[in-house]
């Protein structure tokens, strides 16, 4: 029913890409997501870096699609910046259009619910 070519085209931008998703036994869609870039911008210094320092998983709270609950999974990478002048020796990579820095919520510009309807409707 759901399938990850169906989150990764309709739902989510450029530079997210779905890993894996499944509908757990609460009937809860689980969608695992990771950057798709190999590099990442320093937000400090805008400096281009590709050496990973550390992941770790952000569980944002998200809508609802088609009536299933949708519980999201951020892998995230940490990167050593590569200007040896910045002060910040690490970053975490950054998501914008799905989840604003620091925020627990996906951005309000992500409408789910209106991509799953307009999605299942072209299938069918």
């Amino acid at each position: 029913m759901f399938s990850e070519s169906m989150f990764s085209e309709v739902l989510f931008p450029l530079g997210i890409q779905v890993d894996e998703v499944q509908v757990d036994e609460e009937e809860r869609i689980v969608v695992y997501l990771s950057g798709s870039e190999p590099t990442a911008c320093c937000p400090y210094c805008r400096v281009q870096a590709k050496r990973i320092n550390s992941r770790y998983r952000r569980h944002p709270a998200d809508l609802s699609c088609l009536g299933y609950e949708v519980s999201l999974r951020l892998l995230v990478r940490r990167f050593f910046c590569a200007n040896l002048n910045c002060p910040y020796a690490t970053f975490a990579e950054q998501f914008p259009a799905l989840l604003p820095s620091r925020s627990r919520r996906t951005s309000p510009e992500v409408e789910m619910p209106a991509a799953c309807v307009d999605w299942m409707a072209e299938q069918g």
